[in-house]
């Protein structure tokens, strides 16, 4: 369960490759407990462009995938780097597996 994140920007990551579809779910349960989220994309369409967002102005970062695992489905880098800025500053890095979504909500 959550608990209050009424003061906390979260940017989720959108990539291609895992948690695709379940993105708008980790997104409705970080929104539920008051955080403020925005998508900023690694493809286009989706969002912010990741060359383009400020990491400054997050609180944390939600990952469709491990930390390890995001050079898989980044090709260009910049998403890496986005994530990299939080892990250096210490700032929250929120990774979730589509198997964790199994019967949530219900």
């Amino acid at each position: 369960m959550l608990r209050d994140l009424g003061q906390c920007c979260v940017a989720a990551l959108a990539l291609d490759g895992p948690g695709r579809g379940e993105m708008g779910e980790a997104v409705r349960l970080l929104r539920g407990a008051g955080a403020e989220v925005q998508v900023v994309s690694a493809r286009d369409g989706d969002g912010m462009p990741v060359g383009r967002a400020e990491p400054d102005l997050y609180d944390a970062v939600l990952l469709p995938c491990a930390v390890t695992d995001l050079g898989r489905w980044d090709a260009d880098g910049e998403a890496a780097a986005f994530v990299e800025h939080f892990l250096r500053s210490g700032k929250l890095v929120l990774g979730f597996a589509a198997a964790a979504f199994d019967g949530a909500g219900g």
